[in-house]
């Protein structure tokens, strides 16, 4: 039987390329394949400086092939969009799409500096790997890995990727370096105007570097499953002059410290694991954690004045102080709300220095389990005269409303002396009862309450509300 298709046949001019430049690490220069970069677009076997696909060494390439294959995209980058066939009227008026680089798996060597400086503008900057476990991008020399040249303007409005890998420093890589860098300041074509996006990053060896990612004058990062366990002198990322950063998921720790933030506006984790030594805040405008565990000895490193921190839900997995200086300035944290506080085990510290002021807290849900601890300001524990105890906490504690819960757990005074307890924090300028089912005769000032002795074995519970500014 004959098949006869109602179809013309397909010829060479009518297959579409591959949606990849395919980079390998493998190739008879470097004795792991037995044809040219193992049948990649561009490897070890490229020729130094090569401008298309089909050129070899020597001299070989500096980077594996990594610095050819951006060159190559930058240089075949079309303003219709490459694989759809979508044709606007003009073209992009933004700039060109390029075909997104994938380095295959195995260890890509780089030797000298990749340099992103394209001639024309590129929309889409992108370039992935095929697993973090799977490609290792590995440079050994005093300069970042790969950066983008910040006085060109022509990645300007773009959305930059790279993700699916993981760097590996060498010894003599220095300080002021990075893996990836892309460092705008004001007055660049470009300050601001780019979108940052990363996933899968494994950061797992430590370096004598800057930071495995040094961002600065984006307008926008995002960071996907970061897998940080170490760093250099500012951990694993840097970052300055962003209005908006977000990390979901990952482990984010680090030695010395995991991040470093400097003049961000925005800085959010969502379901990740914070440990090491955790990050350097200054100058953020809004901090917020939501599904977040912490393990770290210290979480948060106040460099300089912070706005407001809002925590959703938060675990405590280890003895760890929340918020400490980085230096020995005095700093403050205009507002702290956290909805949710689990402390599961060790000892929890709100703050690890007197230097840090909250001028307005708020924790609406504090669980605290068998055999863990907070060590809150705005509590505070006291025997009773006999038996008993007194507990005192702020739910909220601001500049123009304060509100305490006392709580009394089996109270008995059995002496004819008054029994006088200060709160955990001031009120400022007045305070009164709200409310007292205790059935104890209590008077309140702006420093704390005084129990007028029942002087009987009697044993009293219940709660008292004191409010005021």
């Amino acid at each position: 039987m004959t098949f006869i298709s109602n179809y013309p046949p397909i010829t060479e001019s009518d297959i579409k390329g591959k949606p990849y430049i395919t980079v390998s690490a493998k190739g008879i220069a470097n004795g792991l394949s037995d044809i040219p970069n193992d049948g990649a677009d561009f490897g070890p076997d490229t020729l130094y400086q090569a401008t298309s696909k089909d050129q070899y060494g020597p001299p070989y390439t500096q980077t594996t092939g990594i610095q050819e294959a951006w060159n190559y995209a930058f240089a075949s980058a079309t303003a219709n969009y490459p694989e759809e066939n979508i044709v606007s009227p003009g073209g992009n008026p933004n700039g060109y799409w390029m075909k997104p680089i994938l380095l295959l798996d195995g260890i890509f060597i780089v030797n000298q500096k990749v340099f992103l400086s394209p001639a024309v503008g590129i929309v889409n900057p992108k370039m992935i790997g095929s697993g973090s476990m799977s490609t290792y991008v590995y440079w050994d020399f005093n300069d970042n890995c790969i950066e983008i040249d910040h006085t060109n303007g022509n990645i300007k409005n773009s959305n930059i990727e790279i993700g699916y890998m993981q760097p590996q420093a060498g010894s003599n890589v220095g300080a002021g370096t990075a893996f990836f860098a892309a460092n705008y300041v004001s007055g660049d074509p470009a300050y601001m105007t780019n979108l940052f996006q990363s996933y899968d990053l494994d950061f797992s060896n430590s370096f004598n570097g800057y930071a495995m990612l040094s961002l600065t004058g984006l307008n926008r990062m995002m960071l996907y499953n970061p897998q940080s366990y170490t760093g250099g002198t500012y951990g694993t990322l840097y970052a300055e002059n962003v209005p908006y950063i977000d990390i979901l998921g990952g482990y984010v720790t680090a030695n010395p410290y995991a991040f470093y933030l400097n003049n961000v506006g925005t800085f959010a984790i969502y379901s990740a694991n914070s440990g090491g030594n955790g990050g350097v805040l200054s100058n953020v405008g809004y901090v917020h954690l939501d599904n977040v565990s912490m393990w770290a000895p210290q979480i948060f490193l106040i460099n300089d004045n912070v706005g407001y921190i809002h925590f959703g839900n938060v675990y405590i997995n280890n003895s760890l102080s929340m918020f400490n200086i980085q230096s020995g300035s005095s700093v403050t944290i205009k507002k702290l709300k956290i909805d949710n506080l689990n402390v599961n085990s060790g000892t929890f510290t709100l703050l690890g220095s007197n230097l840090i002021t909250i001028n307005d807290i708020f924790i609406d849900t504090l669980n605290i389990a068998s055999g863990a601890s907070a060590n809150l300001p705005i509590l505070s524990s006291t025997s009773g005269t006999t038996a008993g105890t007194v507990d005192m906490r702020f739910v909220r504690y601001g500049q123009s409303h304060k509100k305490l819960i006392i709580t009394f757990s089996g109270y008995e005074n059995d002496t004819t002396t008054n029994q006088a307890i200060n709160y955990p924090l001031p009120f400022s300028t007045s305070a009164i009862i709200t409310g007292n089912n205790t059935g104890l005769t209590i008077s309140t000032s702006t420093t704390g309450i005084t129990i007028t002795s029942p002087n009987s074995t009697t044993t009293y519970s219940g709660i008292v509300i004191v409010e005021g500014y």
